[in-house]
């Protein structure tokens, strides 16, 4: 479009709709995409002389190690009142969630009877869950830790990389899995992994509410770079039938996830 006008074009490749949805605005500093359907953001700014991009560069720099400053100056250990001993209805979730004693002592649950929390500790730090959240009017979960995301390595050799909301998912899923990126929540960015994804395949496994739903949208754009298959659950046939009768993989049992897996792979081929 000429300056300060825009159009409407078909969005090449995207998941929502063939209609002409993407709009293109030319504006004094350059274009900008944006599809109606998939929420997809984009833009192509005119060149930036090299002084404005280092010193661009330079700020973002600063900005992450004064971060990492204040991350490492933090207090990261656990509640001073943790103890092993965990309530009977935290137990009980537990148990529905196939964390036995096996489990429990691995992964070193604790509970803190002044936050009233199951306290899971973290690469560093911990998570808190809450079990009368809405009666107390606190968050669900809390957590106290300088990691936005968290990779857990797998059981699997040959398994997808598998994204789930939390821990308790991703500490469940790595039973069929060979590496799974817990993503802390529905994060808006794309976490930068050190590892090559190599020739594995990604499986979205979120939440089906609309943080879950915009959240899967999200990474389902962004794996695309990767070149490497994208399936979301939720868009497999008999998700809300047969089958896939639970929100997230921790509701299902060690041999449950390996059928479900194995049903998985046969709609990845």
């Amino acid at each position: 479009p000429e300056l300060g006008g825009s159009i409407k074009v078909v969005h090449k490749g995207c998941p929502v709709s063939s209609s002409p949805a993407l709009q293109i605005k030319h504006t004094p500093k350059g274009l900008e995409f944006f599809c109606f359907a998939c929420k997809a953001r984009h833009a192509v700014y005119r060149e930036q002389s090299y002084a404005e991009l280092k010193a661009k560069q330079e700020q973002v720099k600063q900005a992450q190690q004064q971060e990492k400053q204040k991350a490492d100056q933090r207090d990261w250990s656990l509640p001073a009142d943790c103890s092993q001993h965990l309530p009977i209805d935290v137990l009980t979730w537990l148990a529905k969630i196939h964390f036995g004693p096996t489990l429990i002592k691995k992964h070193n649950l604790q509970y803190s009877p002044s936050l009233e929390r199951l306290i899971l500790p973290l690469q560093t730090g911990w998570q808190g869950k809450h079990f009368n959240y809405k009666e107390a009017k606190q968050p669900k979960y809390y957590t106290h830790s300088p990691d936005k995301w968290i990779g857990v390595i797998g059981h699997s050799s040959d398994g997808p990389v598998v994204f789930v909301e939390d821990m308790y998912s991703a500490l469940r899923v790595k039973v069929v899995a060979r590496w799974v990126i817990c993503l802390m929540g529905t994060p808006k960015k794309l976490p930068m992994c050190k590892n090559p994804f190599r020739n594995d395949w990604f499986l979205l496994w979120l939440d089906p509410d609309k943080a879950g739903r915009d959240a899967a949208r999200f990474l389902k754009r962004e794996l695309q770079w990767y070149n490497r298959p994208v399936i979301d659950i939720q868009s497999l046939p008999g998700w809300k039938y047969e089958y896939y009768q639970h929100k997230d993989p921790k509701a299902y049992s060690d041999e449950d996830l390996k059928v479900l897996m194995e049903r998985i792979n046969e709609q990845e081929t």
